[in-house]
C-alpha cells in the first residue's frame, strides 16, 4: 500500500476541517437558524447530487434541510417514511408531500407491489386523503 501524497494528505485535512466545522454548528443552540446559511453556501457551490442522512424524526433538521434546499432551487426527495411522517403530522409549517413542494422516492419494489395488486388509489385514498 502506498503513501498518500502531499496534495492527498492535505486533501484529507481540509475534509476532516470541514466535518469539524459542520459538528460545531450542529452543537451550537443556534444551530438550525446558522446551518440554513451553511448549507445554502454550501450546496449552491455544489453540482449534482446532494445527499443528507438524519433521522426522520428530527423535524427542526428535516426543515432546516428544506429550506436550504428551496433556497438553491433544488429538488428535495425524501423517503415514504418521512413523507407519510409528514403527511401525518398535518402542519401547515411543514412541507406537504401531496402539495409538489418535494418529491417523494419509492422503492422500485414498491412501485412493482403496487401496479401487481392494482392498490394504488386504494393505498392513496386510504393513506393520503
Amino acid at each position: 500500500m502506498t503513501e498518500p501524497s502531499k496534495d492527498e494528505a492535505a486533501d484529507a485535512a481540509r475534509k476532516n476541517e470541514a466535518m469539524a466545522d459542520l459538528r460545531v454548528f450542529l452543537e451550537d443552540a443556534e444551530a438550525e437558524a446558522t446551518l440554513v446559511e451553511h448549507l445554502i453556501e454550501s450546496i449552491s457551490g455544489t453540482d449534482g447530487l446532494v445527499l443528507a442522512a438524519f433521522s426522520g424524526q428530527n423535524i427542526d433538521r428535516l426543515v432546516t434541510f428544506y429550506k436550504a434546499i428551496k433556497a438553491t432551487r433544488r429538488s428535495f426527495v425524501v423517503d415514504v417514511y418521512i413523507a407519510h411522517l409528514l403527511r401525518s403530522l398535518g402542519r401547515k409549517s411543514l412541507p406537504d408531500p401531496t402539495s409538489g413542494a418535494l418529491r417523494v422516492f419509492l422503492p422500485r419494489r414498491h412501485k412493482i407491489g403496487i401496479v401487481r395488486n392494482q392498490a394504488f388509489d386504494r393505498h392513496c385514498q386510504t393513506n393520503w386523503a
